[in-house]
């Protein structure tokens, strides 16, 4: 798909802001990657639906290492983009031009580009049946520092054995139980009491759903949670007046606000909510003609959001954004 050349250098000035704001944002306390216990990085191919980046990384962009191509990283296989856009923090997937209907794919560097930004329809995407390849990354933290999560899965879920609810012996098969289920938050270890092996020697690792939870009694008692977080490429919904109903306070996880979570660009509120398995997108608000254009306390009009897709005719009329954090597994 062509684009003009003052289409080209508006987005690669948005890559280019898009990356910085991404690695200003990976410096905040509150998203230090420490005590990783696995992950894992897959490509999902949006088939045929319309959805592309608004945003290509350029060859000049911060990360791109040098990348070929005439305006944009260009690359002759998948596995080349995919491996380039693995090690880019603002890369967000890859997209593979259709080679017929663009001379060879610009210069003939290769079909592939590197998409950054947010996921939107376009239909000129369909009719040059171009495909879109989603990052998504997959990762638990360790944690002990009392969350904890407030439901588990009762025992039979997906034939998984237990006395009550889901037990296993062993963490990995505990997160691989995790990983194909959309409700599943992580897994939480009951502290074993002397030689047993938990409720019924079925096993201390329960996979574990619902809200986060802090709790005095899960510190105590030495538990451990092992939180899902998951990286995706964010979607923004068209105005529809549909907004989800749920914040988080301030001074969850750390975040500052005057009353809920507030962040000063779109980058690092993607980054709380990648951190936060219950948080559905970010919502945008947009400032008021005379007021602070940083939005309530001038601290940002950016707000992670949770909770339930309702109508907000409010939402609409004050035109505000949703970037939505749509999970497929």
């Amino acid at each position: 798909m062509r684009r003009s050349a003052n289409e080209r250098t508006s987005l690669d000035a948005k890559g280019q802001d898009h990356t910085r704001a991404v690695q200003e944002a990976h410096n905040a306390p509150v998203q230090q990657q420490n005590n990783v216990v696995t992950s894992l990085t897959q490509y999902l191919l949006h088939n045929v639906d319309g959805m592309t980046f608004n945003t290509r990384l350029a060859s000049r962009d911060i990360g791109t290492r040098g990348c070929k191509g005439q305006d944009h990283c260009q690359f002759a296989t998948f596995d080349e983009a995919r491996l380039h856009c693995n090690s880019i923090t603002a890369c967000t997937g890859v997209l593979q031009e259709n080679e017929e209907s663009s001379d060879k794919c610009l210069g003939g560097f290769g079909c592939f580009f590197l998409g950054a930004g947010q996921l939107h329809f376009d239909q000129k995407w369909i009719f040059s049946t171009g495909k879109t390849f989603e990052r998504q990354l997959l990762q638990y933290m360790h944690l002990q520092d009392g969350r904890k999560f407030s439901e588990m899965f009762q025992v039979g879920t997906r034939n998984c054995p237990g006395v009550k609810y889901c037990q296993f012996q062993q963490l990995h098969p505990a997160l691989a139980f995790c990983d194909l289920d959309r409700k599943c938050m992580g897994v939480m270890k009951m502290k074993a009491s002397g030689n047993h092996s938990c409720d019924g020697e079925k096993g201390c690792y329960m996979p574990a759903k619902g809200d986060v939870q802090h709790d005095p009694l899960w510190l105590s008692q030495s538990g451990e949670t092992y939180m899902k977080q998951q990286e995706v490429a964010y979607t923004l919904r068209t105005q529809e007046g549909n907004v989800y109903d749920g914040r988080y306070p301030r001074g969850t996880s750390g975040c500052e606000g005057v009353h809920n979570c507030q962040f000063q660009s779109l980058a690092a509120a993607e980054i709380y909510c990648n951190a936060v398995p219950t948080c559905k997108g970010v919502l945008e608000h947009m400032p008021q003609p005379d007021g602070n254009p940083a939005c309530t306390g001038g601290l940002g009009c950016f707000e992670p959001c949770k909770g339930k897709l309702k109508y907000n005719a409010m939402f609409m009329v004050t035109e505000g954004k949703l970037y939505e954090r749509r999970i497929v597994r």
